[in-house]
Parts: structure tokens; C-alpha cells; sequence
């Protein structure tokens, strides 16, 4: 095998661990519960400070800033003017979507192993 073809792979293995991990992060991060609420927040209002987040949830500046850098890391919100505000990107305005989408295909199983829920 030559030097090229084997750096190719290797650069395609590096690249789809990275996915791999990036997409599971996503799921980890915007799964966790009030880290959802938080994010369906920002997409009702489009956009939302810092201190509208410690405001609502009654939370401090540090575990508000912990939730958001951990959500901003995974790449579903982004920091805006001086990092006060903030918005969801375009694949956390997706994952709403995604997790509704993963509800349905598990109530769908569900009712084909348990029959009609009411």
C-alpha cells in the first residue's frame, strides 16, 4: 500500500472517530433534560441572555455558563454580543426535531409489543 492511500485512511479514521464522538456529545449534551428545556427556550425566543437563563432556572452564573459552554462545545447554541446572548445554531434548531422524531419511532415499537396505548 502506498504512503498516500494509507495517510487517506488514516485521515478518513481520525475524521469519522471525530464525528463519532462530536455526535454523541450532541445527543449527551442536549438530552440532558433541563439542558433541553433550555435550548427549546432559546428557540422560542430566538434569542436569550445569560442572565434570562439564571433568571428562569434559578441558577447562578457558573452552572449557567457550565450548561451553555457544554451546549455551545457540542455545537448546538452559540455566544453572541460579548457572549451576553445567546442563539441556537442551525443543529439546535434541528434537534428538537430529531428527538420528536426518536419519540414516535419508540411509541410506534411500543404499541406494535404492548398494542394501542390510550
Amino acid at each position: 500500500m502506498s504512503t498516500n492511500i494509507y495517510l487517506i485512511m488514516k485521515q478518513n479514521e481520525i475524521i469519522n472517530k471525530i464525528i463519532e464522538q462530536q455526535s454523541l456529545d450532541v445527543f449527551k449534551v442536549g438530552c440532558d433534560r433541563k439542558n433541553f428545556e433550555i435550548l427549546k427556550d432559546i428557540l422560542k425566543r430566538k434569542d436569550m441572555s445569560i442572565d434570562d437563563i439564571m433568571t428562569k432556572y434559578g441558577m447562578s452564573l457558573m452552572p449557567a455558563n457550565r450548561r451553555i459552554n457544554l451546549m455551545s462545545k457540542a455545537g448546538l447554541v452559540k455566544r453572541i454580543d460579548r457572549k451576553r446572548k445567546i442563539i441556537a445554531t442551525p443543529l439546535g434548531q434541528r434537534l428538537p426535531n430529531m428527538i420528536s422524531e426518536i419519540r414516535k419511532y419508540l411509541k410506534n415499537n411500543i404499541r406494535n409489543h404492548f398494542g394501542e396505548l390510550t
